[in-house]
């Protein structure tokens, strides 16, 4: 088992090895990339923790152990059929990085959703109406159902999870090979929002990117 709270080292696996990771995934497996082309409306970057614009260097520096950029997500599924009756998605994703000077080469974790534990999960006995409401009520919370599922176990074992992992077990059904990769909403932020940020002077705390 993954010891949740080791710290990141230098030597942990990078934003770039998760990115090459994950367009290896879906190619073979399931295609998040077109998944995120179809489901996410628009991301905003909220908040940045220990990451200030230095006016003397005029450069962006890191101010502590980690940089931490916390985004909002906002999802319309279309490329899957829903069971809520919720019009629209909201995901809070925390990327954390190392030491973010060294930009896509720095050592990363990540979540996607919130760091609540979800309610609907390991409820039996109840009806169908009630296992809908405490879904709703979990996605209203930001928990995120696929990344649940699918990738939280798994990216907990590669040190790669940010926040703890309210899973029971390895997602064997649904993750049989246990491949660690980046959810939808992750490679929205990483790649379309993350990437041209950190090769940018300016870092735009207020811009709301849309998927076009």
């Amino acid at each position: 088992m993954a010891d949740l709270k080791r710290r990141l080292t230098q030597k942990d696996i990078t934003l770039k090895e998760m990115l090459i990771i994950s367009y290896d995934y879906y190619r073979k497996i399931d295609n998040k990339e077109w998944r995120a082309s179809v489901d996410v409306v628009n991301a905003r970057l909220i908040r940045r923790f220990n990451f200030s614009y230095n006016q003397s260097k005029k450069l962006w520096e890191q101010t502590g152990r980690e940089t931490k950029l916390l985004f909002t997500v906002k999802s319309d599924p279309k490329s899957y059929k829903k069971t809520d009756s919720l019009k629209f998605h909201y995901y809070p994703i925390t990327v954390i990085f190392k030491d973010i000077s060294r930009g896509i080469n720095s050592p990363i974790k990540v979540r996607c959703g919130s760091l609540f534990k979800p309610k609907s999960i390991g409820k039996k006995g109840i009806n169908t109406e009630t296992r809908k409401k405490l879904v709703e009520q979990d996605i209203k919370n930001g928990i995120e159902f696929d990344f649940f599922f699918h990738d939280m176990w798994v990216l907990h074992q590669f040190n790669l999870l940010y926040g703890r992992d309210w899973t029971n077990g390895p997602p064997r059904k649904v993750n049989p090979n246990l491949h660690p990769y980046f959810c939808k909403h992750l490679f929205f932020v990483c790649s379309k929002i993350i990437l041209p940020l950190l090769s940018s002077k300016r870092f735009r705390l207020n811009e709301l990117w849309k998927n076009e």
